[in-house]
């Protein structure tokens, strides 16, 4: 069996795995060996997780069919560093040898659905015969046909007006009778500026602070504390590849929360041991602690909204490579 510069075996003929199981179980090690989970190997080649776990099992009676099982193996295998092209080879001699498949049968098209058959043309009834079947399926048809466009037409308008109303609520500003600065829609920072009479600065809508100067030059804020900076909590910071950062933070303890704004792959480790590792959709909130060490990974970063001990953390922009964040507690 032929080896790679990267170390990985490549079936060749009939020098590859002795069994389908055995071709699975070289597919399962390789990925093992290269740290990726499924569900990341899923991310990554597009086939759905059960269909992997078939090409791991060496089950090709867990795809679709024959010909999906060897798209997927051709795929799959060239996804870890392995030769697809000689898998795919080696799954039909082994195939042929149990008399399921010719050793020389050319691969049908993968992943492509078959035909519908095309249907009989019906047989033309005696003359005169169709006129009123042609008329009841001529009032059938004119009917329900506008149903759709007068629908999408009332829920076009119904979405336009929700918008426009959002749009002028959120940029509301009214001044109120005390002096006090325009409230704002958002939960952001405004910079407001000199109080009234009362000595009050404006107030948001979603709980954020404000600062501002009043008449005896005290700083105004709304109800609550604000959040803290993340870089006070910071000791040392080190960048220890492009994708992994670790932090030492001066806390007794960790908590970090996690918000998905878009769709991510997220791995999480607390103190050495694996919590969490899935796919979260958009608006999934989740919440873990640790005592001395808190390792979390992104597959799509600038998705979510990551905070630790209540302090935002910066995760970059959308469409960014996976990332990887340690924070430890000083000692």
């Amino acid at each position: 069996m032929a080896v790679d510069e990267a170390g990985n075996k490549r079936p060749q003929g009939s020098e590859g795995p002795s069994s389908l199981s055995a071709i699975g179980e070289l597919l399962r090690r390789t990925r093992e060996a290269k740290g990726l989970a499924l569900a990341q190997a899923q991310m990554d080649t597009k086939i759905r997780t059960k269909y992997l776990e078939a090409l791991e099992n060496g089950n090709d009676a867990g795809t679709p069919g024959e010909a999906y099982f060897k798209g997927f193996l051709r795929f799959y295998g060239n996804y870890l560093g392995l030769d697809g092209t000689a898998l795919v080879a080696r799954y039909k001699e082994l195939k042929a040898a149990q008399g399921a498949l010719p050793v020389n049968a050319a691969d049908t098209a993968v992943a492509e659905p078959a035909k519908p058959p095309v249907p009989e043309r019906p047989v033309p009834a005696p003359a005169g015969s169709l006129s009123r079947r042609e008329s009841r399926q001529t009032i059938r048809r004119s009917g329900p046909r506008r149903f759709p466009y007068a629908l999408a037409a009332a829920v076009l308008v119904v979405v336009v007006g929700l918008l426009g109303w959002a749009y002028a609520r959120g940029h509301r500003a009214p001044a109120s009778p005390g002096g006090q600065a325009g409230q704002t829609a958002g939960g952001g920072e405004t910079g407001g500026g000199t109080g009234g009479p009362s000595g009050q600065t404006g107030q948001t809508g979603g709980g954020g602070s404000t600062s501002g100067t009043t008449e005896t030059g005290t700083s105004g804020t709304t109800g609550g504390q604000a959040a803290p900076d993340f870089s006070k909590l910071v000791v040392q910071s080190t960048v220890v590849d492009k994708e992994t950062t670790s932090y030492i933070l001066n806390v007794s303890d960790l908590t970090i929360d996690v918000d998905t704004a878009e769709r991510c792959w997220v791995r999480a480790e607390a103190d050495g041991k694996l919590v969490f590792e899935e796919i979260i959709e958009a608006g999934h909130q989740m919440r873990w602690t640790a005592k001395s060490k808190f390792v979390i990974r992104f597959g799509n970063p600038g998705g979510v909204k990551l905070k630790v001990n209540g302090a935002s953390v910066d995760t970059g922009p959308v469409e960014q490579s996976p990332r990887t964040y340690e924070f430890k507690v000083k000692g």
